[in-house]
């Protein structure tokens, strides 16, 4: 069985603002974003992932750049839940925010 990753309706919206904005301001780089979900999806507690327990209690997050080659590749940060099935992972992708975001601001209230 496939690690289950699935996006909140809040993370679909953020996802769809990044690629526009990124295409009109840097020629949108679609992969990093699929890398980032694809490596989460696989292995929620990476390296360079961090909890965010101050602001949800299972709550993870993962800079975009941790996914990518170049390290100012990116300036966003996926924020998930994690829980484990069995042997597979269930990941729900909560929000993107830009990493100059107050996270906190964005989350608190966001439902998985």
């Amino acid at each position: 069985m496939a690690p289950q990753l699935s996006l909140s309706a809040a993370a679909s919206r953020d996802i769809r603002k990044i690629l526009r904005h990124s295409s009109r301001t840097f020629g949108a780089d679609q992969r990093l974003i699929q890398q980032a979900l694809k490596r989460i999806a696989e292995e929620p507690l990476c390296i360079g992932s961090k909890p965010c327990e101050e602001i949800r209690g299972e709550l993870r997050s993962l800079h975009i750049a941790r996914a990518a080659t170049r390290q100012s590749a990116t300036a966003h940060v996926i924020y998930y839940s994690a829980a484990k099935l069995g042997e597979n992972w269930s990941v729900t992708v909560i929000r993107v925010l830009h990493d100059r975001m107050d996270p906190e601001l964005h989350i608190a209230n966001e439902d998985d």
